[in-house]
């Protein structure tokens, strides 16, 4: 176990460095299908997307996936290089041929610094400073769907949900908070799902922080913003508890101390393997599955050991 770990540390450690990360427009850094068909990776500065981007599996696993489960959902194995970024594009799949069931799916983000503080960076640099990290979380199955990281500007938001749009296939109820970005007049989700969705925002109201400790919510609005979405069910708790779990497992998101990322592709890299670790390895307490099992995914929990298997 313990040359597991030490593997699989200098596999994350050689990751920043990738070539193809570098390179990630040539053919040399696109990851081939079983069937032929090549994908090319995300372009510069978009991270690769949700459950797909880290999962690797060997032909004999590749029957697990190929097919998908839940109403016709497509998911295809790649047999990525051995490369020390092969786990980050490993299981690329491409949002026209990734679906998935999930009736209510809540969004929201993680904030976390790059290089320095927010007011210590320059107005021109993208890439330093506050970052925000986009999850989108089915309510039932815990599934990470679809991740994104940069700014919370209206292009990153568009791609974000723009990406998730394409990887559900039934028509959901959305629930966010109540960013103007998102539910104002002709903000993001309006422009990506138009009708075509249930959608509600949940704002929370808190009372004046005291220092170093958590701020009470001192009042609640639900609000339907599109569609008929159930009222009942409009919260972003269990986003908000999936937030948690990234600052609790994911060092550098930890405020007040010097574990920030120095550079966006390691942030970037480090949100990439916490979301393969808590869609297919990690057993949710909620129902005794890991997010994917519980989604119809997968039949098994992976373990870091396979994909390190994977990987190398």
């Amino acid at each position: 176990m313990a040359r597991h770990v030490l593997i699989f540390q200098v596999i994350l450690m050689g990751a920043i460095t990738s070539s193809c990360h570098r390179n990630r427009q040539t053919a040399s850094c696109a990851f081939p299908l079983y069937s032929g068909r090549v994908h090319q990776p995300p372009a510069t500065g978009q991270s690769p997307s949700g459950t797909s981007q880290l999962l690797q599996c060997r032909p004999a696993l590749a029957g697990s996936f190929a097919g998908g489960v839940e109403s016709g959902a497509q998911f295809q194995c790649h047999r990525a290089p051995a490369s020390r970024a092969a786990f980050l594009a490993a299981f690329w799949v491409a949002p026209s041929q990734a679906s998935h069931n999930a009736s209510v799916i809540q969004a929201d983000e993680v904030y976390s610094i790059v290089g320095c503080r927010q007011e210590n960076a320059l107005p021109k640099e993208t890439e330093r400073g506050g970052q925000f990290t986009f999850l989108s979380v089915a309510r039932n199955s815990k599934l990470i769907i679809n991740w994104f990281v940069g700014k919370r500007t209206r292009e990153n938001a568009d791609q974000f949900f723009g990406d998730l749009k394409n990887r559900v296939a039934n028509r959901m109820q959305l629930v966010t908070d109540g960013y103007k970005g998102y539910s104002g007049v002709g903000g993001t989700v309006a422009a990506v799902f138009g009708d075509d969705v249930d959608y509600c925002t949940e704002t929370k109201y808190f009372g004046k922080p005291d220092t170093f400790l958590p701020r009470q919510v001192i009042g609640l609005r639900r609000r339907r913003r599109i569609g008929n979405p159930d009222m009942k069910l409009a919260t972003t708790a269990h986003a908000e508890r999936t937030n948690l779990s990234v600052r609790t497992f994911t060092r550098r998101f930890t405020r007040c101390t010097l574990g920030y990322s120095k550079k966006l592709e390691n942030l970037k890299y480090a949100v990439a393997l916490f979301v393969w670790h808590f869609d297919f390895c990690r057993v949710h307490s909620a129902h005794g599955k890991t997010p994917a099992q519980a989604a119809g995914l997968t039949e098994k929990a992976f373990t870091i050991a396979e994909l390190l298997e994977s990987a190398i």
